[in-house]
């Protein structure tokens, strides 16, 4: 019989996963991960037998019941809010919690804006976080949620930057090596620019001796 991962399971990234909250039928495969934590972000209790297997193996596994944690008794609460997202979007950047399984009810309302907030610090295109969010909550995807992904500020996310995974640590590399090529562009002379802008484009039709000036008459490089 074929294990069976849990309903809307997929990757996140190495070492993350997502899924809908685990059922007994899916116990056997995510045994096959090595899970090192759970973070359930809705307040619903576990499944018994559910419950029960992650209590036995409490030594090298850990439910992060988040949702639990930042319930409101309020009827027009939704389930999402900063300090949960915050929270869980920080758990998720520290590789001491990997391998780990963000999840809730469905998983793709709260489980899907605390991965469009993670995608956020990713700077992926809002976009590409959107297209993302639908592709798992469609046709059930709430607009209030994707204002709430919109609004969210990954200022407040303090990352543990001592365990960092390597896939993000990769992006932050990156995005250094980009800030610093930037400001050495911008130290550059205005012809330097000018002449590296028109050879990427055009190759070398006009000399680059030319009048800097002559050249924004004879050239027009919108």
């Amino acid at each position: 019989m074929p294990l069976l991962p849990p309903s809307t399971f997929a990757t996140v990234e190495e070492g993350v996963y997502r899924s809908a909250t685990p059922q007994h039928a899916n116990l056997e495969y995510l045994d096959t991960l090595g899970l090192r934590t759970i973070l359930l972000l809705t307040n619903e209790p576990l499944e018994g037998k559910v419950a029960k297997h992650f209590k036995k193996a409490q030594e090298e596994l850990k439910v992060v019941e988040l949702g639990k944690e930042a319930w409101v008794p309020d009827p027009k609460w939704t389930g999402v809010g900063e300090d949960l997202v915050k929270r869980a979007v920080e758990c998720i950047l520290d590789r001491r919690n990997h391998p780990l399984l963000v999840c809730c009810t469905r998983g793709y309302h709260i489980t899907g804006v605390v991965i469009a907030c993670l995608r956020k610090t990713q700077q992926w295109a809002k976009s590409s976080i959107l297209s993302e969010y639908r592709t798992y909550a469609s046709p059930l995807h709430r607009i209030s949620l994707m204002h709430f992904i919109d609004n969210f500020h990954v200022d407040v996310i303090s990352a543990p930057h001592a365990h960092l995974p390597d896939w993000y640590a990769r992006q932050l590399e990156q995005e250094a090596e980009e800030e610093e090529l930037f400001q050495t562009w911008d130290e550059k002379p205005k012809d330097y620019l000018y002449e590296s802008h028109l050879f990427s484009i055009c190759g070398p039709v006009i000399s680059v001796k030319l009048p800097y000036d002559f050249k924004d008459v004879t050239v027009d490089d919108d």
